[in-house]
């Protein structure tokens, strides 16, 4: 069981500059072995961002190829990661 913080030192380099302050992320996984040559697993993440503030400002107008403005927040974001394996040496 894993239990962490992540905190960005250089968060400018992130796409959209997404302001991330404080990531946590709870993970959890097992494995067993099946006989000495096969092993199987399953492992999940959490992974809650708190709310990102963005406010990306285009240098061009829409009309003159720019892309737009990107400015607001994405309130209370978090994602979940599965994996599952299957090893067999031989």
């Amino acid at each position: 069981m894993q239990i962490g913080i992540d905190n960005p030192e250089n968060p400018s380099t992130l796409t959209a500059s997404l302001d991330f302050e404080d990531t946590w992320h709870f993970a959890a996984g097992a494995q067993q072995q099946l006989s000495p040559s096969t092993f199987w697993g399953f492992a999940l993440e959490y992974v809650y961002r708190g709310t990102l503030d963005t406010e990306l400002r285009s240098r061009l107008d829409v009309e003159k190829g720019g892309r737009g403005d990107l400015v607001g927040s994405y309130e209370d974001t978090g994602a979940i990661f599965a994996a599952a394996y299957f090893s067999w040496t031989f």
